[in-house]
């Protein structure tokens, strides 16, 4: 039993391992940033979540109990603003990270053109 555990166990490791070559032959900024999320999406547990009571406002106020808005209380706010503070910084990284790896291939193709005109210019 253990063995058939370990053997199946090997093979969804190197399924996982042949996904992740694969998506590393296609060097590319936006597939990079893709598999960037989705790594960081499957990889991260909701453990940090907590549970949040709704409370409804109070029935004394019809305006509000018709509106179809949103209401934001201190706590609401401050988990909103913390998330846009994280995600902001997230993008920052990833444009940063997108705009290196444009460099890069700025760099590969103009390398590649003084190649092809040194072979052009010798032969």
């Amino acid at each position: 039993m253990c063995r058939n555990y370990l053997s199946l166990q090997t093979e969804t490791t190197n399924a996982g391992f042949q996904k992740l070559h694969a998506k590393l032959r296609d060097i590319s900024p936006d597939i990079d940033v893709t598999s960037i999320v989705e790594l960081l999406n499957s990889n991260h547990s909701l453990s940090h979540w907590q549970p949040v009571e709704y409370l409804p406002p109070d029935s004394d106020c019809p305006e509000i109990l018709q509106s179809e808005h949103i209401i934001a209380d201190k706590l609401v706010k401050h988990e909103l603003q913390t998330k846009f503070v994280q995600l902001k910084k997230q993008f920052s990284e990833l444009s940063s990270f997108v705009q290196q790896n444009r460099d890069v291939v700025e760099t590969l193709e103009n390398l590649e053109k003084r190649c092809v005109v040194l072979l052009l210019a010798t032969s």
